[in-house]
């Protein structure tokens, strides 16, 4: 991915990317409690422990009703099973948050108005 990404995402089995900055509040507090990392360190670094890793997975997972979870290894959460590129579970992305306002009202991102799933 392009050297300006800026945020992590998850990319859950069924091919879903979950925005780690999108989440509500009460699910940080949900992963603070299942990690024991404080909420600014696991939007920068999900992956930090592999308390970490596997915390924000499974609750990921579990939040999409995904049924049988895939075991969560260091191969496959750096996309190492896969020779396409960005196919890891945890990868940076670029932020979608508008950079410019209109009278009040958030101008898209150039290349379109992409929303985020949540």
């Amino acid at each position: 991915m392009a050297g300006d990404a800026n945020t992590y995402a998850v990319r859950l089995p069924d091919g879903t990317e979950v925005r780690l900055e999108d989440l509500p509040f009460d699910q940080l507090q949900d992963l603070e409690e299942a990690t024991g990392e404080r909420w600014p360190i696991i939007l920068v670094s999900p992956a930090t422990t592999a308390k970490c890793a596997q915390a924000v997975w499974t609750y990921l997972c579990e939040r999409a009703d995904i049924k049988d979870i895939p075991p969560l290894t260091p191969a496959t959460m750096a996309g190492l099973m896969d020779e396409e590129e960005d196919s890891g579970v945890f990868y940076r992305v670029q932020d979608d948050r508008p950079t410019s306002y209109t009278d009040g009202e958030p101008a898209p991102k150039a290349g379109g108005d992409q929303k985020t799933p949540g």
